[in-house]
């Protein structure tokens, strides 16, 4: 609270007639001591908006014609039904190495070359573990891979034929080892398995579907003839060849 600067005037020097005198100095300096009182802080207060308040008052929408029209999410293709393949293979054990010969394509294309094909496998010589052949006419052969030690392109009414030639190191039982390997040809045209006393009674006949032949002399040679639809499998050696 504010106080004014007062003070007492000694009593000699008031008199009667200058009574009123002295009520006007006191008023004075009560005045005067005023201003030098503290003035009590003015507080203001603001209203602000929020940030959606005021995005909400300055965006401009598009105009209707001016926005772009919503496209309707495309419709998934059907599935185009897979087309029918045949594979003619064959298994040539050997001491050290075993051959796996594969073809594989349009159903009569292949069928087509199946006896010659099965009478150049017979003929291939193998020396120091590795297969020598003379092609057919017509026939390429074009240098292998990490995978494969050949492939032989043979010609055809409906375009070249790939047939691919590699080996594996012999091991374990013959015929288990052949029964593996035409297992995992027939899991890549989406047949079943066989067993092994299935050779037993395998056909001499390349010419009928889904069989197998086995030609035996002075070495046995597993022959296969499948027709069944190409699946979509990994590579997953040793035997997916």
């Amino acid at each position: 609270m504010c106080q004014a600067n007062l003070f007492r005037v000694p009593s000699h020097l008031v008199s009667h007639s200058g009574r009123y005198s002295i009520v006007s100095a006191l008023i004075l300096l009560i005045l005067v001591g005023l201003p030098g009182c503290d003035k009590q802080a003015e507080i203001h207060s603001y209203r602000t908006e929020k940030p959606d308040q005021v995005r909400a008052k300055n965006q401009v929408e598009p105009a209707a014609s001016n926005a772009p029209a919503k496209e309707a999410p495309a419709m998934a293709s059907p599935a185009k039904p897979a087309e029918p393949v045949r594979m003619l293979a064959a298994i040539v054990p050997q001491p050290e190495q075993t051959w796996f010969y594969k073809l594989t394509g349009p159903v009569a294309a292949v069928q087509s070359q199946a006896e010659v094909l099965a009478g150049f496998i017979t003929q291939v010589e193998y020396k120091d573990g590795r297969p020598a052949w003379s092609l057919p006419e017509g026939w390429e052969q074009r240098e292998g891979n990490q995978f494969r030690f050949a492939t032989l392109i043979i010609p055809s009414a409906e375009g070249p034929l790939e047939m691919s030639v590699s080996g594996l190191p012999t091991s374990g039982d013959e015929v288990t080892q052949a029964v593996d390997n035409i297992n995992r040809w027939r899991g890549q045209v989406g047949l079943g398995p066989i067993a092994s006393a299935d050779l037993t009674g395998a056909t001499d006949d390349l010419s009928s579907e889904t069989s197998v032949r086995v030609v035996a002399g002075d070495r046995r040679i597993y022959f296969v003839n499948l027709v069944g639809t190409q699946q979509e499998t990994g590579m997953r050696p040793p035997f997916a060849r």
